[in-house]
Formats: structure tokens, sequence, C-alpha cells
């Protein structure tokens, strides 16, 4: 597993945060402060292979807890459809058993 954890971590700092050079901040935030990086989700959770390892990652972590007691793994809103999807098919693969479900901020 720490292959796996290895790989997704240089994943993540190589196509997933974006930076400024370091003496400017020129990424706008949803208040409107400056920064100088920006953490983009979706370009891991759309690739196949990230989703692959996260999935086994999050079973490895949670799978003797859920043994001892089960859980739903639920997701909010658009960021955690691809994110449920993965536990869900990962567990499916491992032969586990369990319920996912999404919720949304408002009506």
């Amino acid at each position: 597993m720490k292959e796996h954890l290895e790989w997704c971590r240089t994943f993540l700092d190589k196509e997933c945060v974006l930076r400024c050079p370091k003496d400017k901040k020129l990424l706008i935030g949803p208040h409107g402060a400056l920064f100088s990086c920006h953490f983009y989700l979706p370009i891991a959770t759309l690739n196949q292979e990230f989703n692959y390892r996260l999935g086994l990652l999050f079973w490895d972590y949670f799978a003797e807890r859920f043994k001892k007691q089960p859980f739903q793994i639920c997701g909010c809103e658009s960021g955690g459809v691809p994110l449920v999807s993965t536990f869900l098919a990962a567990a499916w693969e491992l032969g586990i058993e369990v319920n996912g479900f999404m919720v949304k901020k408002e009506a």
C-alpha cells in the first residue's frame, strides 16, 4: 500500500496543485483573497489510476473498522460523486458490501 500512497501523493503534487511564482499571489480564492497556490481535486478524481489506487488505500485503512461496525459512505454535492463511486467500486472488487448515498447542501 505504501507504493499506492506515494504514487497518489506525487500525482496530487504534480497534477493538482496549481502554483504561482513564490513571490506572487495571482490566484483568487472564493472570497476574493489572493493565494500563491490552488488545489484542484477534479484532476485526480477523473483519473482512472488515481481512483483505483485511492479506493484500495481507503479500504486498506477502513476495512477492519467496517468489519467491526459497518457504515455507509456519503458524498456531498458534485465533488463527492467521484469519491463515493471510487470507494464503492473498490469495495465491490474486494468483496465488501457497502451502501453509498449523496446529499445536497440545499434542496
